[in-house]
């Protein structure tokens, strides 16, 4: 009995130590009135704070922002968030966080920004990760301008740099080079039209972007590639450019990218695509070409990305002249193809004689009249087929021959006519699908 109380009261000073010792170090910080914080365990380690402050503005006609109020020790990620309803440009003057020197996060949201200024990220020297969104996409008369310094090379830690939806018209030459270490790069909703000033090619006398792994620059106005702007990315995974207008690639507009993954070219006004395109990009897995107006697929234009395993051709205008066996030959590994809403009327018998790995294959909304039999015959995988919204008249009993994992079938809003009760059941060679019928 007596040993137990002794336990109990040692394990009770125990805890009541630590709890102490922990609250005692969090009541020692004072966080600003706009500013709420939170206590970060890091592993056991000194204890983070986490600050997220809601101002008006910032330096402002409204507001003159003192950052040097915020506790230094601890603070190691800081949001700030404006009004959004207030329509009064916000600053930031040189130097304005440089008594954090322990910060490792920043995030401005919603704070009409017109300009970042050299020097105002000064003193940042462990900051990883970098947001400024002022939004500015809605508030069009506003614009964001970089200065040629506001990026030094005291962030050469910097992983991270998200300043999407600032409606930039451009970035000076080379602004991003002093950050050596950037991974992820997110440039989206701005309205910038070209990329050579990012000096991303192999070729620049400062090469930059050297450890970018993912580089975002959807919604803006790239109308066009020309050869070799991204060539120094030798380490970047995922493109994303869908969104922006394009209407020509280079032969070589992907040279050097012998990491990528992902590549989006969704939402564009593309109509061909040059056959050495992809000659340099051995390891995509991803392609997504929706919604251009493709009516141009040169033969073998995919030769060479035989790791492939989704590839989005859908909503553009392709015909059965340039959907062929050539053109998915040698995509072994497929896994998903969407060829839906084009203008496809007839399909080869031996088109998809490659694709032994493929799981889904859309063909709707297309003009097909009939498919010849035993089409997908190397398809035993395939367990999804949609052929809706086409004008196909009649299914011969060999169709659907190899399906044995088919278990969804669309082929609703055709003029599919059977001579027979029993003819369509013929078609169901698939046990899964046969056994959703009986």
């Amino acid at each position: 009995m007596g040993t137990t109380v002794v336990c109990a009261v040692l394990f009770g000073t125990f805890f009541f130590g630590v709890l102490s010792a922990s609250l005692s170090k969090a009541l020692r910080y004072e966080a600003p009135d706009e500013c709420k914080w939170v206590v970060e365990n890091n592993d056991g380690q000194d204890e983070d704070v986490a600050l997220v402050c809601r101002v008006r503005t910032i330096n402002s006609e409204l507001d003159k922002t003192n950052f040097s109020t915020i506790q230094p020790q601890h603070t190691v990620r800081l949001r700030l968030e404006c009004s959004d309803t207030l329509f009064f440009q916000s600053s930031l003057l040189s130097g304005s966080f440089q008594q954090l020197v322990e910060l490792r996060e920043l995030s401005i949201e919603y704070c009409k920004i017109g300009n970042l200024s050299d020097g105002a990220f000064k003193g940042l020297k462990e900051l990883k990760n970098l947001t400024v969104k002022t939004h500015n996409t809605d508030w069009s008369a506003m614009t964001l301008e970089i200065s040629p310094n506001a990026f030094s090379d005291e962030m050469r830690l910097l992983e991270r740099l998200d300043l999407g939806e600032n409606n930039m018209w451009s970035l000076p030459e080379g602004v991003l080079c002093p950050l050596y270490s950037l991974e992820v790069l997110n440039l989206t909703h701005n309205r910038l039209r070209e990329v050579s000033s990012f000096k991303f090619t192999q070729h620049a006398m400062e090469r930059c972007g050297g450890n970018l792994r993912i580089l975002d620059l959807s919604r803006n106005n790239i109308d066009r590639l020309p050869p070799g702007q991204f060539s120094g990315l030798a380490r970047l995974q995922k493109l994303y450019l869908q969104g922006n207008g394009l209407t020509h690639l280079a032969d070589r507009a992907f040279e050097g990218l012998r990491t990528l993954n992902i590549l989006k070219l969704s939402d564009n006004r593309l109509v061909s695509l040059p056959l050495e395109l992809f000659s340099d990009n051995l390891e995509i897995t991803e392609m997504y070409l929706r919604n251009n107006s493709i009516n141009v697929l040169a033969p073998g234009l995919f030769r060479n990305v035989s790791q492939l395993l989704v590839l989005d051709l859908s909503h553009n205008e392709l015909t059965e002249d340039w959907i062929n066996a050539m053109t998915f030959a040698n995509l072994v590994r497929l896994v998903v193809l969407d060829a839906s809403f084009n203008r496809i009327s007839k399909l080869e018998q031996t088109m998809f004689s490659d694709l032994f790995s493929l799981q889904i294959l859309k063909l709707n909304d297309n003009f097909l009249e009939s498919i010849p039999e035993y089409t997908f015959s190397e398809l035993a995988n395939l367990h999804t087929l949609i052929v809706s919204n086409n004008k196909l008249s009649r299914i011969d009993s060999n169709t659907l021959t190899g399906l044995y994992a088919l278990s969804l079938l669309s082929l609703d809003n055709n003029r599919i006519f059977f001579d027979s009760p029993g003819s369509f059941n013929k078609l169901l060679r698939s046990p899964r699908l046969a056994s959703k019928w009986e």
